[in-house]
């Protein structure tokens, strides 16, 4: 049985930086070494290494609903990219 699903967002972020309850080792060590170089990366090499969960959610909610591909996958810059619209709205 399909599902009737109008279209289907996948967001294929990197490392999600921001703070998590619980405790991840690895993660953390990710965290800090993106935190120390992110400064003087492009976006496009930057959203590659980390991307705050704030800037998915709003490109989740900027996303395009209905006309268009079934499917759409977005890269790390295009996550970017559609964050921006919604900043700048505000």
């Amino acid at each position: 049985m399909a599902l009737d699903i109008p279209t289907l967002s996948i967001f294929r972020q990197s490392l999600l930086v921001d703070e998590r309850e619980e405790f991840r080792f690895g993660e953390k060590m990710a965290i800090g070494f993106y935190k120390g170089i992110a400064w003087f990366l492009p976006v496009a090499l930057r959203t590659k290494f980390g991307i705050e969960a704030s800037t998915v959610a709003k490109a989740m909610y900027n996303s395009p609903f209905g006309s268009g591909p079934k499917v759409r996958i977005y890269p790390p810059v295009q996550i970017e990219e559609l964050a921006k619209l919604v900043n700048e709205r505000t």
